[in-house]
């Protein structure tokens, strides 16, 4: 029987037999195997490692390639902090994986999430961008990430005093019990006041010593006489608040208080002051003026040479000197004259 090994094929000579050995072994009976590494082409530095009809080279620090032929080109750090440098063995160039939220050659680019509908908030919620991510600003009634958890307005108890707290989604309502007011039910109620809004008097029995200004205790509760007011008549009441005067009226309390009389507008006359006074009836307008009619008022237009509000100055048209070398003015209407000196003549005196 022949020895050869792993593989081998044996073939039959004159002087016994000859082994053909398969790659990667030698040998009489091919039992070694052949060392590889001898003839490598690993680079300097790297180490050649022997394999069954190959070899690999594995290589230092800052060397890939299948030689380790080429320099590692992350050894200067080309992706962005937080990303992860992957280089090519076979073309010695690199490539970044980037993080989330991160794009680009070297992931220095940050992605808008709001902008590429990648980020969505929810419920009115206002998309942020962030390096590297987003965020939602929430309106009240609302949070977490996506502004989709209703927030109970309710549940911190807001309401004082018993109060029942009402959730409307982003605001609350407090109905308070009766004799508290405000926001919160924080308020009390005036004396002798009570309800939601302190609307309501509430209902005191009255004595005949309790009631004031002439009010008459009748059935527990105080009735007023004519201009007073109030659960004991304490207080003057307004005739003119319910009034039922003409629209060109005004109210007037007569003196006791208890009753109003009304009295016309200025510029309105007549039973329901409906009558408009005419204001140029009295011709207030002197020298000529003409007379338009407002309401409770006239405007005079002035003849020429006159003014005021009746018409009733002289302009005076001397009053800047016109006559010259010492002429004397004398003012007319809407006109003057020179009094001149010797020897000056003229409408000026003008001429000597």
């Amino acid at each position: 029987l022949h020895k050869c090994k792993n593989g081998a094929t044996c073939f039959n000579k004159k002087e016994g037999y000859h082994c053909v050995c398969v790659n990667g072994w030698e040998g009489i009976h091919c039992e070694i195997n052949k060392d590889d590494c001898v003839d490598a082409l690993c680079e300097a530095g790297s180490t050649c490692v022997d394999h069954l009809a190959k070899y690999t080279c594995e290589c230092p620090a800052g060397r890939i390639g299948l030689f380790c032929h080429m320099e590692d080109p992350c050894l200067l750090n080309p992706c962005r902090v937080g990303s992860v440098c992957e280089p090519d063995t076979s073309s010695g160039k690199y490539t970044c994986e980037c993080p989330k939220g991160y794009t680009g050659d070297d992931c220095s680019d940050d992605i808008n999430e709001c902008n590429q509908g990648h980020a969505v908030c929810y419920n009115g919620g206002t998309c942020v961008n962030t390096p590297g991510s987003f965020h939602c600003e929430c309106p009240p009634g609302y949070t977490d990430w996506h502004c989709q958890t209703h927030v109970n307005q309710c549940s911190a108890n807001p309401c004082l005093n018993s109060g029942t707290c009402l959730d409307y989604g982003t605001r609350f309502k407090c109905v308070c019990m009766s004799g508290f007011h405000g926001e919160r039910c924080e308020l009390h109620c005036p004396p002798g006041y009570e309800g939601e809004n302190c609307e309501r008097r509430q209902f005191v029995e009255c004595s005949m010593t309790d009631c004031l200004n002439g009010g008459v205790c009748s059935k527990g509760s105080c009735r007023c006489p004519p201009g007073f007011t109030g659960d004991r008549c304490e207080k003057k009441s307004d005739p003119c608040k319910y009034h039922n005067c003409p629209q060109n009226a005004i109210c007037i309390p007569t003196s006791n208080g208890a009753t109003y009389k009304c009295e016309c507008k200025l510029g309105f006359y007549g039973h329901d002051c409906k009558l408009e006074m005419n204001e140029c009836a009295s011709n207030p307008c002197q020298h000529g003026g003409i007379c338009t009619d407002h309401l409770n008022g006239y405007v005079c237009s002035c003849s020429t040479g006159y003014t005021g509000e009746q018409c009733q100055t002289n302009i005076d048209d001397c009053l800047h000197h016109p006559c010259l070398h010492g002429g004397t003015c004398i003012d007319g209407i809407n006109s003057y004259s020179c009094h001149c000196a010797l020897p000056y003549d003229g409408d000026r005196c003008q001429y000597e």
